[in-house]
């Protein structure tokens, strides 16, 4: 297994994605830590259902746990409508 942690530069801002632990990815720009919970498992590709953990750093707000598959647009926009409600109700 290789250990690796990838940093990206966006802007002012630093930007980072944690691949440590193959079990655990974490991505985290500042405003919202977004986790894959287990990983990503490479067999059965047609499907990418993965657990995803979402936190605001510095909130009282426990983090939210969602699964689903990335490939299905309406699970994905369901998600983001979601996080966009949390995020505005933290403001």
């Amino acid at each position: 297994m290789v250990k690796t942690t990838t940093t990206y530069k966006m802007s002012m801002q630093l930007l980072k994605l944690q691949v440590t632990n193959a079990e655990q990815l974490v991505y985290d720009n500042g405003l919202l830590i977004l986790t894959v919970l287990g990983g990503v498992k490479l067999e059965g590709l047609d499907r990418m259902r993965v657990t995803l953990k979402l936190e605001l750093p510095d909130s009282p707000r426990p983090p939210l746990r969602h699964n689903l598959d990335l490939y299905n647009d309406n699970q994905l926009e369901k998600l983001i409508e979601l996080i966009k409600f949390i995020y505005r109700t933290q403001c």
